[in-house]
């Protein structure tokens, strides 16, 4: 009986291999989803916020929006100054790091009496302000939103430009901020063109004026380029909206009385991007932080 037993064993124990290999393989425990942990909210307050990356934090989604250009305000056509744009993107995250976001502000409106040109808006970058005249300047850039790695844009929203004095007609809105790119401001009178938007590589252009009058000031790396002025009497053109790159300012008129718009900024939004709009946002900018951890 012993004999038999012990013959059995082999068997009995190859059953178990045989149960243990029909068994469904054990599956792998699945990675927790990143958890928000808070969220900050920041607003234009014309200086750059220095910002810690909250502990357990590995990675932010960035909601940021630029700021509109300032409105030229005289006569009976008001130029409108263009409206910011939208960039909403994730970004990862080192433990410790600190950050700056910038969040831009609406250029200002011209002055009819006295003549005064609109400054332009605090950000990153700044809009360029409106050109200065005799009786007619032109409304201020806005400026653009950016969250910041030791001075390195990690998303920017473009601001738009200010309005130029539109004369007769209503010309010289100014150009939207991006998105990928900034438009073109509105021209003036006859042979005054906007300023150029900024794009994802260049700033924009500035705008022409006619004789007597200046030509808009191209952007400068994320700054706005100042609206072309006039010596004495005339139009002069709206300043360019900040952003990834500025947009340029619009050319002045002596002729018509209508300057040229100022371009829009340009923005920035590295993938995964969830939103990457034009024209989108009036007043000031905003940008919003959602932390993951």
């Amino acid at each position: 009986m012993a004999r038999r037993m012990s013959s059995l064993v082999p068997v009995a124990i190859a059953g178990v291999v045989v149960l243990a290999a029909c068994q469904p393989p054990k599956q792998p425990s699945k990675p927790r989803p990143p958890q928000l942990l808070s969220s900050q909210t920041f607003d234009c307050t014309g200086a750059a916020a220095v910002v810690a990356v909250p502990a357990g934090a590995t990675a932010m989604v960035v909601d940021a929006y630029g700021a509109e250009g300032g409105t030229w305000t005289g006569g009976i056509n008001p130029a409108a100054g263009g409206r910011g744009g939208r960039a909403t993107a994730a970004v990862a995250l080192s433990a410790g790091e600190t950050l700056e976001v910038l969040v831009g502000c609406e250029g200002g409106d011209n002055e009819f009496t006295p003549s005064t040109p609109g400054p332009g808006g605090f950000g990153g970058g700044s809009g360029g302000d409106g050109g200065t005249a005799g009786n007619n300047a032109g409304g201020g850039g806005g400026g653009g939103s950016a969250v910041r790695r030791g001075g390195t844009p990690l998303v920017v929203a473009g601001g738009g430009g200010g309005g130029g004095p539109s004369g007769v007609d209503g010309f010289g809105a100014g150009g939207a901020g991006g998105g990928a790119g900034g438009t073109a401001g509105e021209p003036g009178g006859p042979n005054v063109t906007g300023g150029g938007g900024g794009t994802a590589g260049a700033p924009g252009a500035g705008g022409d004026g006619t004789a007597m009058a200046n030509d808009g000031v191209a952007g400068s790396g994320p700054t706005g380029g100042a609206g072309g002025l006039v010596v004495l009497l005339g139009g002069a053109g709206g300043g360019g909206g900040g952003g990834y790159f500025g947009g340029g300012g619009g050319g002045g008129d002596t002729t018509n009385f209508a300057g040229g718009g100022g371009g829009g900024g340009s923005g920035l939004c590295p993938d995964p991007c969830a939103a990457f709009e034009t024209g989108v946002r009036a007043g000031d900018g905003l940008v919003v932080v959602n932390w993951y951890g």
